[in-house]
């Protein structure tokens, strides 16, 4: 009877998930999402000054009178309201206006919080954060525009009330699998949104630097300057880099690792040795991205090519 006793004992212990199991996974997942995150800003603040850059120029083709701005709005002493301080053109409307946070963002706050149900200690904060979880799910529910996952992050509530403080360490990975395989089916969906904008912002970027190109290269056929020529180049060097921006691929790859995450999640014995070397190599990919986009803002930067500052004649 003792022998039974102690084989069922080792080999429950044998079989039994521990926080080691799958902690270096779920927060190389949460690092790989914010290096995204943060790569989707840099690509949005390129394709943002090229919107700019183009509502200038197409402005500048018009009568001065065509453009105005109140600078009483912008000066109020009490009373103001964001946008007020704004130039406005009679014809077009207010010119594009820094993005808000990319929906990345929403990735962002949820893998933050799976790494933080990872490090809990005591059973508050572990309430606390799993309920902090389920809110984020609905968020991205929303962002994804998914009516049928409306309220879906329910389940959580009722694992997180059902917490014992002597199976923190159980209950740590029932939140994990429950909230992963909840928010699976919304974050197909999100990404797949955000893949659609990021193609629209790099055609943006690629389709101002071409035409700056194609202006930069006529002036330098006509004052066969060195400094047009530099130009040039460096134009040149831009168009290339924002036909490669891969921000679109990059963000369909969370997608694809988060799922991969919920899959080996939910396996009896639990090991997310893959979906770490996966999130390490995405991370990598999303620096990259990033250096690229921050690449095109230096080389505008230097040419005074967005916003209007420069431009051919």
């Amino acid at each position: 009877m003792i022998y039974r006793y102690l084989l069922f004992i080792i080999l429950l212990s044998a079989t039994a998930c521990t926080t080691d199991d799958y902690s270096a996974g779920i927060t190389s997942f949460s690092q790989a999402v914010t290096k995204t995150d943060s790569a989707e800003q840099s690509v949005a603040s390129a394709a943002q000054a090229a919107q700019l850059d183009q509502w200038a120029k197409n402005e500048a083709k018009k009568p001065p009178t065509d453009v105005s701005i109140d600078l009483s709005k912008c000066a109020a002493p009490s009373g103001y309201h964001a946008g007020d301080c704004s130039v406005v053109s009679l014809s077009n409307g207010a010119p594009p206006l820094i993005p808000d946070r990319s929906p990345a963002a929403a990735l962002t706050k949820y893998s933050t919080l799976l790494a933080a149900i990872v490090t809990d200690k005591t059973c508050t904060t572990l309430k606390s954060d799993a309920k902090d979880l389920g809110k984020s799910i609905d968020d991205m529910a929303k962002l994804a525009k998914a009516k049928e996952f409306a309220g879906a992050a329910s389940p959580l509530a009722t694992v997180a009330s059902t917490i014992a403080c002597w199976s923190i360490e159980k209950r740590q990975l029932a939140i994990l699998r429950t909230a992963t395989s909840t928010a699976d089916p919304i974050i197909a969906q999100l990404v797949t949104l955000i893949a659609d904008e990021d193609r629209s912002m790099t055609y943006n970027i690629a389709n101002d630097d071409l035409s700056q190109l194609d202006a930069a290269e006529v002036d330098y056929q006509r004052t066969n300057s060195a400094a047009d020529l530099g130009r040039m180049v460096m134009l040149a060097s831009a168009v290339d880099k924002a036909q490669t921006l891969s921000a679109a691929s990059l963000i369909i790859k969370v997608g694809t690792l988060h799922h991969n995450l919920t899959t080996d999640l939910q396996s009896p014995q639990v090991n997310l040795k893959n979906v770490q070397n996966d999130a390490e190599k995405l991370g990598t990919e999303a620096e990259s991205l990033a250096s690229s986009a921050n690449s095109l803002a230096s080389i505008a930067d230097k040419m005074g090519s967005r916003a209007g500052t420069k431009t051919a004649n």
